[in-house]
């Protein structure tokens, strides 16, 4: 008789702790394009009173001054269509994230894309002196494939990373141009 209120309060408390959310179980929240399940950032951010050539112009200084943080790889510009599209590369530690950036510069505001979301680990990382290279995994093969503490993880660092990288593009390109004159 003694025994059954102590197994009541461990039937409590282990239902107590099963209804808790595990943070290692749920999904990060990458952004997908549903039509082609592929990770997929984009936006469409107005710059009042702000020109084409303006914003293209911002968007050259910015990878100018990014190069020293990040690896660029121009593929496409164009100063006439104000278009740019360059391969990205953020490395932190040993790992490295990289995807690829369009950005089209429009009478006040812009328009960004961010896709072909990858995720780079070391050699010396997996397999020891005899790995192959480094290994290569899209976001897409990360978020489909069994989910395990590991990778979820990884996909938060690298929804992180990306908002990261987005928020320092959209406070360079609302940035107002320094040296002039407020009235």
């Amino acid at each position: 008789m003694k025994y059954i209120p102590v197994a009541l309060l461990l039937l409590l408390g282990s239902t107590a702790m099963a209804q808790q959310p595990d943070t290692y179980t749920s999904t990060p929240s990458l952004r997908l394009n549903p039509a082609t399940q592929q990770a997929l950032y984009q936006g469409a951010v107005p710059v009042a009173a702000t020109s084409q050539e303006n914003l293209y112009s911002r968007a050259q200084d910015w990878l100018t001054q990014a190069k020293q943080n990040y690896t660029l790889s121009t593929r496409t510009n164009s100063a006439e269509a104000g278009f740019i599209k360059t391969h990205v590369q953020l490395r932190e530690g040993q790992e490295m994230y990289s995807f690829l950036l369009s950005l089209q510069a429009q009478e006040n505001g812009y328009r960004y894309q961010l896709e072909d979301v990858v995720y780079s680990q070391p050699h010396f990382a997996r397999a020891g002196k005899h790995s192959a290279g480094p290994l290569h995994i899209s976001a897409e093969e990360l978020l489909l494939s069994k989910s395990t503490a590991h990778q979820r993880k990884q996909l938060a660092k690298m929804d992180a990373r990306l908002q990261a990288f987005l928020q320092e593009l959209n406070s360079t390109m609302q940035r107002k141009p320094e040296g002039l004159a407020v009235r």
